[in-house]
C-alpha cells in the first residue's frame, strides 16, 4: 500500500506475486516490445523459446506464423514442449547442423 502511494501520481504498474513486487513502466511490456519487433519485418522463420516462467503472456499475442516451445513446464499455449534444457540444446545443435548441411 505505502509503494502504491508514492507511485501514484507516476505511469507505473505494480504487479504483486508472492514475496516479490514488480514495477514495470505503464504502456511498455515484453509482449508489446516482441510484436512490434515481430510485425516490423517479414521472418521467414521464427522460433520462440520459454522456460515457462518468464514471458509466458508473450504466447497468447504471437502471430500464427511463430513456432514456441516450452522448456522443461507444459504450457497449453505454446505449439511444443521440451522436457529438459539439455534436449532443448540437442534440438537447436541438431537444427543448426541442418542449415549447415544444406
Amino acid at each position: 500500500d505505502e509503494l502504491m502511494g508514492v507511485t501514484s501520481n507516476l505511469d507505473l504498474q505494480i504487479i504483486e506475486k508472492g514475496k516479490k513486487v514488480e514495477l514495470r513502466a505503464g504502456g511498455l511490456s515484453k509482449e508489446h516490445a516482441c510484436l512490434r519487433w515481430l510485425t516490423s519485418t517479414r521472418w521467414d522463420f521464427v522460433l520462440v523459446i520459454s522456460d515457462g516462467l518468464v514471458g509466458e503472456r508473450l504466447f497468447e499475442h504471437f502471430p500464427k506464423n511463430v513456432y514456441s516451445i516450452t522448456v522443461g513446464k507444459a504450457d497449453n499455449r505454446t505449439d511444443y514442449y521440451v522436457k529438459t534444457q539439455k534436449k532443448m540444446r540437442e534440438f537447436l545443435e541438431k537444427l543448426a547442423n541442418k542449415k549447415e548441411n544444406k
